[in-house]
C-alpha cells in the first residue's frame, strides 16, 4: 500500500516535468449540478501521452496537443454522487473536444470510463484528458451538458 501511495505521489509531481506547457489560471469555479461544485485547478498540455495498456506513447497529431484539466469536485450532499464526463467538452469557440480518459488522483485509478463516483460530503480531484486540441489556441470554455463555464487565465 505504501508503494502505491509513493508511486502516485511521484507521478503527480512528475506530470509538470513532461508537460509542454502549463496555462496559468485565475480561479475558475462552477457547478456541475445543484449539489456538486467544481474548480479547474490546472491545465497541462502534452505532446505525448501514455497508451492504454501497453504504455506505448501516443503522439498528438501535427499542430495539436493533448490537454489535461485538473478538476476538484466537491460533493455538498449526504449521498454519493456520480459525475458523468460524457457531458464534458472543451471549446475553443468554434469546436468541441471530448474527454478520452480520467484519472482519480490519490489512488491513481486511470480509466476510459466516463463516470466517477464522489462520496457524500467529500472532495475529489480528477485529471481529465481531452482529445487533441489545436496548439495555437487555448481553451475558452468548459462545457458541461449545455452550460458553458468560462476558463479564466492570468495574463
Amino acid at each position: 500500500m505504501k508503494n502505491i501511495l509513493l508511486l502516485t505521489v511521484l507521478f503527480i509531481f512528475s506530470l509538470p516535468l513532461f508537460s509542454q506547457q502549463n496555462y496559468k489560471l485565475a480561479p475558475t469555479h462552477g457547478k456541475y449540478s445543484d449539489i456538486i461544485d467544481f474548480e479547474v485547478i490546472k491545465i497541462n498540455a502534452y505532446k505525448k501521452i501514455d497508451g492504454p495498456m501497453d504504455r506505448i506513447p501516443i503522439k498528438a497529431p501535427e499542430g495539436t496537443i493533448y490537454l489535461q484539466l485538473m478538476i476538484k469536485f466537491i460533493n455538498n450532499s449526504d449521498e454519493k454522487q456520480v459525475v458523468d464526463f460524457e457531458k464534458f467538452f472543451l471549446s475553443d469557440g468554434e469546436n468541441k473536444y471530448k474527454v478520452v480518459q480520467t484519472i482519480k488522483l490519490g489512488s491513481f485509478q486511470m480509466t476510459n470510463e466516463t463516470k466517477r463516483t464522489i462520496k457524500a460530503g467529500k472532495k475529489q480531484t480528477v485529471a481529465v484528458l481531452f482529445l487533441p486540441y489545436p496548439i495555437d489556441k487555448r481553451p475558452e470554455t468548459l462545457k458541461i451538458d449545455h452550460t458553458e463555464h468560462p476558463i479564466n487565465y492570468k495574463d
